[in-house]
């Protein structure tokens, strides 16, 4: 999640545009921090469901957090890459 973050935020500096309505929101009005801000509030509500959800299915929890962080921190690469 720090890895999307730090990519994200390079990447608008660069000059590229963040397509997640949510995200643009937060940073219209927060600034960048409101990008960190949805980050600690996606793994906090991961972090309530991971301690609620029964034990065997635990795992599901942070693969599902670390999936779409993954794919982002790809994309976001690949991106950089394009525009350096």
């Amino acid at each position: 999640m720090t890895a999307d973050v730090l990519l994200t935020v390079y990447g608008l500096e660069l000059g590229l545009t963040e397509l997640n309505p949510v995200a643009v929101r937060a940073i219209s009005a927060f600034g960048y921090a409101g990008l960190g801000l949805l980050k600690c509030l996606a793994l906090g509500i991961g972090l309530v469901c991971w301690a609620l959800t029964p034990h065997q299915y635990a795992p599901v929890i942070p693969l599902g957090l670390a999936t779409p962080s993954i794919i982002a921190v790809c994309i976001n690469t690949a991106l950089v890459f394009l525009v350096v």
